[in-house]
């Protein structure tokens, strides 16, 4: 009889003990505020460029200078245009196309920011979602041969756009591709059907808070 109370105990303490454990590895505390902006044919992500980011964005060094990026992806034509015509957009959603992940360093306070945008986003993310996050930024980066990543073309100093392997048309939109970062991220979102930023923010609000 005491031999069975002994591994009832035993068994008991085990299960304690693996409870202690699983509390002490979840997920640390959300630190990091991730934004998503939408102003007329495109969305963003913001971040802000803390040492996490700096070593996983391979970017990065070309906005030593600024504390946050605007971060988008989009067809590679339209998105360096300075005037979107028709033509060029139908081209785009219609035809898979190469396409650029446009970067522009900032340091404006997101009050702003949000009150500039015509939807806006904001999500909490804990050290490993940030990582993450930012590990599926970089990927989405064509890189040459000493792991630097392509600039397609400056405008300005602020904004730089680097080629991308990725193929853009209709069902793969910059929108997607937000949807399929913070999925990534591990975010309780699905990236499938979302073409419009007004898919992308309705599906946000289950997870993210609407600021706009």
């Amino acid at each position: 009889m005491k031999s069975k109370v002994f591994i009832f105990l035993t068994l008991i303490l085990c299960l304690q003990c693996a409870g202690g454990q699983r509390a002490g590895t979840s997920v640390s505390p959300a630190t990091h505020e991730v934004y998503v902006v939408s102003n007329n044919f495109h969305t963003g992500l913001v971040i802000g460029l803390d040492g996490n980011a700096r070593r996983v964005l391979s970017f990065s060094e070309f906005f030593i200078n600024h504390g946050r990026v605007d971060i988008g992806w989009g067809d590679e034509v339209i998105y360096q245009e300075a005037e979107i015509r028709s033509c060029s957009a139908v081209r785009a959603m219609m035809i898979p196309s190469s396409s650029v992940i446009r970067v522009e360093g900032f340091d404006a306070d997101m009050k702003d920011v949000v009150a500039w945008s015509g939807r806006a986003a904001m999500f909490r993310l804990s050290d490993v979602e940030f990582i993450r996050l930012c590990e599926f930024i970089d990927a989405s980066l064509m890189k040459d041969g000493d792991g630097k990543p392509v600039v397609a073309s400056r405008h300005g100093g602020e904004v730089i756009f680097f080629r991308s392997p990725h193929l853009y048309h209709m069902f793969n939109t910059c929108n997607t591709w937000i949807a399929r970062a913070l999925n990534h991220a591990g975010i309780d979102i699905s990236p499938v059907c979302v073409i419009t930023a007004g898919t992308l923010f309705r599906r946000m609000k289950e997870s993210g808070e609407i600021l706009k």
